[in-house]
Order: structure tokens, then C-alpha cells, then sequence
């Protein structure tokens, strides 16, 4: 697993210094990756060395992730993430991609195809997604849980030299249904970008914002339901079948909203299938280029 450092790729998006990777063929398709939270970059490198000879693969970390800068100052709302992955897209003047998302970063990817459907060519939709149900973020439990609670945001990065390294083995823990994958490599590449300054206060202000974006009456007056099925791009969601994080019912919701849509479940398999079976996503991911071409 082939982690990020701070002297990759930055570009300014919004007055934001924004860390990403670009790699594999620039002359070949691009597909832009949008990671879960808690995550990063990092996230996609097992699953990037099936697919650099075939695409162009870009990866951002989002707001308060990864080496992207903190954000401090709410409100941290949907719209903001939006108006930052819009910036992204914009600032290295991507033609209409293909998005790939896990997690939190499916529903910032089906989020995004809502306010800018001209600009998403089609979706692959890892464990994660916007359906009829408000998603149940609150019912996440680990670390996700314990970074947005609210003393989290006064002395959360004081205790993190202390827990972080627990609190993302007890996280992947929850999410990978073959444990032997938690390495210190992998525990080491999600906890370094967390040891900067003010890094759990800011995922602190944006989980909680994600559990308020969760809550059913706020997320009933998006009328998500009521506009997915004019999102005519193609989108191929893949769940894990032992996945304990997410429910199935998410990605089978989005099946019956989205007019182009099918879904897969992989087999022995958690909430992370781009860490744990990165062969099966690229096949995916592959397939579902080849149908677009």
C-alpha cells in the first residue's frame, strides 16, 4: 500500500491548499476518486496499481483529510464539500469524469451529480450512496463516532498521540471482514496525515456536520429521492456483503431511483472492497469504463 506524503500534488481550490494524487497514463481516461471520511488518498493505493496503465487516476483529499488544510470556521455543510470538489474539478480542468466514491464519498460523488450532473459521466459507487432513507450516521460506531462528539473538538488532538493508533485498528477492524489486512503500514498511512495541527478539531466540526446532513428531517428537505431519477448517467454500486458500517438497503434504494443503475454484492468482503478486494473493484471499475467507451 503505497501511501501519499505531503510532497505530492497541491493545487489552491477556494482559498483551500488541496492535496491530491495524479497517476497512471495522462493520455488515457481520467477517473476522479473521492475517499470516505476518516480516510484520505491513501485509501486508494492498493486498488490504483490494477488501473495506472489503463486510466489516468486522480485522487483528492477532501476537506480536513489527508494533507488537505483544515477547516475550522463553520458552518462545515454539504454544500461547502460540493463547492470544493466542484472547485477541484475546475482547477485542473477535467472534461465530464467518471467518479469513483466509498463510503462518504459516495454520497459527496451523488451529491455533487445533483448539482453538476454535466459534469459526472457516470458513477461507481463503493458502500456508500444517497437513496429514499436518510443514511443512519449516527448508528456508526468507532472511531467516526468519537471524533464527532463534541468534546472531541477541545481536546481530541491533545489525546490522539495517545489513541490514534487504537482508534483506527479498532475502525478497520469494524470495516474489513479479513483482519490479517490490518498492517502497521496501513494503520501508519491513516493515522500520519491526523498528527497535524488542529486535524481533530476540524474532522470533528465536519463529522458533525455529516451527522447533521444524516438527520431524516433535514435530509427529507434535500428531496433527494425525488431528484435521482433524473440523473441519467450510468452508475455501478458494489457492496460488501459482510459490510457492518453501511446497510445494503442504500444501494438498493439507489437501484430503484436511478434509471441507470445495477448493483453488485462481493462476497467476503467489509465496508472498504477497494482496500480489501482491490482486484474485484478494478474489474469493476473496468467493465464499467468499457460500457462508457
Amino acid at each position: 500500500m503505497n501511501a501519499p506524503t505531503p510532497e505530492n500534488l497541491f493545487v489552491d481550490v477556494n482559498g483551500i491548499k488541496t492535496h491530491y494524487i495524479d497517476q497512471g497514463d495522462p493520455s488515457k481516461p481520467p477517473i476522479l476518486f473521492i475517499h470516505g471520511a476518516f480516510s484520505s488518498t491513501a485509501a486508494w493505493g492498493d486498488l490504483f496499481p490494477f488501473l495506472e496503465q489503463d486510466y489516468r487516476l486522480i485522487a483528492l483529499d477532501l476537506i480536513s483529510h489527508g494533507y488537505t488544510d483544515r477547516v475550522l470556521k463553520p458552518p462545515i455543510t454539504i454544500d461547502l464539500i460540493i463547492d470544493h470538489i466542484h472547485g477541484f474539478v475546475e482547477a485542473l480542468d477535467l472534461p465530464a469524469v467518471p467518479i469513483v466514491g466509498n463510503s462518504f464519498g459516495c454520497m459527496v460523488a451523488v451529491y455533487y451529480a445533483l448539482q453538476h450532473p454535466a459534469n459526472v459521466k457516470g458513477m461507481v459507487l463503493l458502500d456508500g450512496g444517497l437513496g429514499k432513507t436518510a443514511i443512519p450516521v449516527k448508528e456508526i460506531k468507532g472511531a467516526p463516532q468519537l471524533a464527532a462528539m463534541s468534546f472531541t473538538k477541545y481536546v481530541g488532538d491533545a489525546l490522539f498521540p495517545f489513541i490514534g493508533k487504537k482508534m483506527i485498528t479498532d475502525w478497520y477492524t469494524r470495516c474489513l471482514y479479513d483482519t490479517s489486512l490490518i498492517t502497521a503500514t496501513r494503520i501508519e498511512n491513516n493515522q500520519a496525515p491526523l498528527r497535524q495541527k488542529h486535524s481533530i478539531k476540524a474532522l470533528n466540526l465536519l463529522l458533525r456536520a455529516l451527522f447533521k446532513f444524516g438527520d431524516p428531517k433535514n435530509y427529507a428537505e434535500l428531496h433527494v429521492a425525488d431528484r435521482l431519477p433524473a440523473l441519467e448517467m450510468p452508475v455501478s454500486i458494489a457492496w460488501g456483503e459482510s459490510d457492518r458500517i453501511l446497510p445494503r438497503w442504500i444501494g438498493e434504494e439507489m437501484v430503484q431511483l436511478l434509471p441507470h443503475a445495477q448493483m453488485q454484492v462481493i462476497e467476503k468482503c467489509g465496508h472498504l472492497p477497494h482496500e480489501e478486494c482491490p482486484q474485484v473493484v478494478a474489474k469493476i471499475i473496468q467493465e464499467f469504463m468499457a460500457t462508457m467507451s
